[in-house]
């Protein structure tokens, strides 16, 4: 699935320029602007997609990122080789499981997990995209295909786990619907949402 990513103010000149000027212009096009979190003159646009055994090397790189920021609010990480094993281990052999990701190209800058845990149960994990992509739209993109897969398989419910601390995923996750359901310890928090009453799209 093709998405087009939102343009930063600097874009957003450009873009009306080209809409002013052919007014059958479709919005969704590619617009080829001056972007100052990636470089000038820069295809703006990306696709979702599950992943594949081909995307291991990426994601776990993504992974690896992830970890290392929540380390800073948490006394112990995963080692790197422990994300490469678990990663690797789950998208070849764990049919509970699936991690979508946003590609640039051929750039892997964004990922999330989703596994079926129980009966009607679901848990999200290892959210995470680039900081020069961000706000963007790519997480809400990833999420929307991750409930593609979770619904068919019978998920009413989620659930994640953000850091204490980390008030970016709190205020993100608490946007989205997911409400704070108890601390698992004093350095996670968890929190839930009801997705059964969505519809795969």
């Amino acid at each position: 699935m093709a998405h087009r990513l939102a343009l930063p103010n600097a874009c957003r000149f450009a873009k009306t320029l080209v809409l002013a000027s052919n007014p059958h212009i479709q919005p969704k096009i590619d617009v080829f602007c001056y972007n100052i979190f990636l470089s000038p003159y820069y295809s703006v646009k990306y696709s979702i997609r599950q992943a594949t055994g081909l995307d291991v090397d990426q994601i776990v790189g993504l992974c690896v990122k992830l970890a290392e920021f929540e380390g800073k609010f948490m006394q112990k990480k995963s080692s790197n080789e422990e994300i490469s094993n678990r990663v690797a281990n789950e998208i070849l052999n764990d049919k509970f499981c699936a991690y979508f990701i946003a590609e640039e190209g051929t750039k892997v800058v964004g990922v999330i997990k989703i596994a079926h845990m129980e009966s009607g149960l679901g848990k999200v994990s290892e959210a995470f995209v680039l900081d020069q992509y961000r706000k963007n739209g790519i997480m809400e993109a990833l999420f929307e295909e991750s409930l593609k897969w979770a619904l068919p398989r019978g998920i009413k419910s989620l659930y994640l786990t953000v850091v204490t601390g980390n008030d970016l995923a709190y205020n993100y996750w608490k946007k989205r619907g997911f409400e704070c359901d108890s601390y698992v310890s004093d350095t996670l928090i968890k929190m839930f949402k009801d997705v059964g009453g969505m519809v795969a799209g």
